[in-house]
């Protein structure tokens, strides 16, 4: 069984013999590890491989066909977006073409990517608080900070907020970016 991403929010389920537990016109049931699903699919989304035994289910997140999961505790009616996080759950997305996912490297996230792991090294001997490691979140935090002019962190209370705050401080510190830094806080946080 693979599945494919074939166009922007569109699928193809390609279920071998092996996977398929009855075919029946527009009756698909199949077995995913501990689902036993069965799709009852218009035949413009039901199609064989020539030359295999291949079948392959094409279907999009707001695909309207009738399918249910059954997992041994009960049925579920579920819609092309549910088939579509189930399986992406339990087996790997390839883009069509069945290579390797690869991240192209000229992409911006891949440049972000770069982006990222220059700064950490910069700042990979910075201890929060003279004691505690940074954590991976709050380098993201930190990166976003020191590379644009304004922001605002919204986190919730604890996650580190005010130590990420301190690494972009002191990125920019180390670059020569700034030379100074005037904290605004309420009296009973100093």
């Amino acid at each position: 069984m693979q599945l494919y991403e074939t166009a922007a929010g569109f699928y193809a389920l390609r279920l071998c013999p092996e996977d398929l537990v009855g075919q029946s016109g527009q009756l698909i049931q199949f077995k995913l590890d501990a689902y036993a699903i069965s799709v009852y699919a218009l035949s413009k989304n039901v199609s064989t491989i020539p030359n295999t035994s291949d079948v392959v289910l094409t279907f999009s997140d707001t695909s309207a066909f009738d399918a249910s999961a059954n997992n041994g505790s009960g049925m579920a009616h579920i819609t092309g977006k549910d088939l579509r996080l189930l399986l992406s759950k339990l087996t790997t997305i390839q883009p069509l073409g069945n290579k390797p996912e690869t991240k192209p490297q000229n992409t911006p996230q891949a440049n972000e990517d770069k982006e990222l792991s220059y700064f950490k090294h910069h700042i990979q001997d910075v201890k929060i608080e003279g004691r505690y490691k940074p954590l991976d979140h709050q380098y993201v935090a930190a990166f976003f900070k020191a590379t644009h002019n304004r922001s605002f962190d919204l986190s919730t209370m604890r996650t580190g907020k005010t130590g990420s705050t301190m690494l972009a401080l002191e990125y920019l510190f180390r670059k020569g970016l700034i030379h100074r830094v005037m904290i605004v806080a309420p009296l009973t946080c100093v």
